[in-house]
């Protein structure tokens, strides 16, 4: 949960920056917007749809870790050893196993 929140806050207010800075670029390149509206305008409704998309971000993001949680909890998961050798098949030098050099002895 705080995880995915500090993810969404991030973006968020990544997001925020952005429409500011394209707002005031606009403003100073002399275009007229599309919605003409002043750039506080703009600044301030796109902090209330952050707001919003942070909770929503947030509030998913811990239900599917949830659903997660539950459903390896009651699938039982699959167990992954990596790196150890199978039980009963120890690797000797007779064998062929890479001395500590880690290269191969010619046969």
């Amino acid at each position: 949960m705080k995880t995915s929140f500090l993810v969404s806050g991030g973006l968020g207010l990544c997001v925020i920056v952005m429409v500011g800075v394209v707002a005031i670029m606009l403003t100073v390149l002399g275009q007229e917007p599309v919605v003409s509206l002043g750039w506080e305008t703009t600044v301030g409704l796109t902090i209330v749809v952050v707001t919003a998309e942070v909770g929503l971000v947030t509030a998913l993001a811990t239900l599917v870790a949830f659903l997660f949680n539950w459903t390896s909890g009651v699938v039982g998961g699959v167990e992954m050893t990596l790196a150890e050798e199978p039980p009963g098949q120890p690797e000797t030098e007779a064998d062929g196993a890479p001395d500590e050099d880690g290269l191969r002895p010619r046969p």
